[in-house]
């Protein structure tokens, strides 16, 4: 069935190719497909009825115009892609049945941020658009997002919540300013790649909490002294460092 360039089969919207700037997906719908909308530059806005609960990966991604949009509370899971790339996306309403964003989902949806240039949803932080040298992330914050600091120029120190975990895959990637950085207590994981190609990046000061730091953390970090409490797993990392 085609309704308005809407493609739906079996519940599915399968492809969107109509050009109007507000979409409404008709009741009963059960599912977005896979890149059903990407690149519809000329959308603004699209309503989504409480009957879908999947929406696939890169559904809306490249829709530059697109300004809002809210998830119905079925949906459990953004995928990959799903909004990359929408840069005019200023209100996202996701439910709190939402239990995972992947990392990749918001990537370039800079209208997103806040007044000091963070774009957060349900207490994650998934990009940062300011030029701030020292950033302090919002107290908050609760989790990073895989690649959310990754290749910033600006910055060359940074303050986390307690809050925070885990230093996810690529955090500060290629941050080639970051001078230093004192971990919060609290975080247990610092992944593959959270501090790769950090140039500049001479004193890490860790706390007793971490737990586990992959062998490629800090990866081509040349300059690097690790500071860790005696005795602890960070203190082993370090002498093997």
């Amino acid at each position: 069935m085609t309704d308005k360039g809407l493609t739906i089969r079996n519940g599915i919207v399968v492809k969107y190719s109509g050009s109007d700037t507000h979409v409404t997906i008709p009741k009963g719908v059960t599912s977005i497909s896979a890149f059903a909308f990407k690149d519809c530059s000329q959308l603004v806005s699209i309503d989504i009825p409480d009957s879908v609960e999947y929406i696939g990966h890169c559904a809306f991604s490249g829709c530059s115009r697109l300004e809002r949009i809210a998830i119905p509370d079925g949906v459990t899971e953004i995928l990959g892609g799903t909004f990359a790339q929408c840069g005019s996306l200023s209100v996202l309403t996701v439910p709190d049945n939402v239990t995972r964003i992947d990392p990749s989902a918001l990537r370039g949806c800079d209208s997103l941020a806040d007044a000091d240039g963070f774009v957060i949803v349900n207490n994650t932080l998934y990009g940062y658009v300011g030029d701030a040298e020292h950033v302090t992330v919002p107290s908050s914050v609760s989790a990073l997002a895989e690649h959310v600091f990754a290749g910033n120029e600006h910055m060359t120190g940074i303050t986390l919540p307690v809050g925070v975990t885990i230093l996810p895959f690529c955090a500060f990637n290629g941050c080639k300013r970051l001078t230093s950085i004192i971990v919060p207590h609290g975080v247990t994981d610092i992944q593959r790649w959270a501090f790769r190609r950090c140039d500049s990046l001479t004193d890490v000061v860790l706390p007793d909490s971490v737990e586990y730091i992959d062998e490629e953390a800090f990866a081509e970090c040349g300059s690097l002294t690790l500071h860790a409490p005696t005795g602890s797993y960070a203190e082993q990392y370090a002498k093997r460092k």
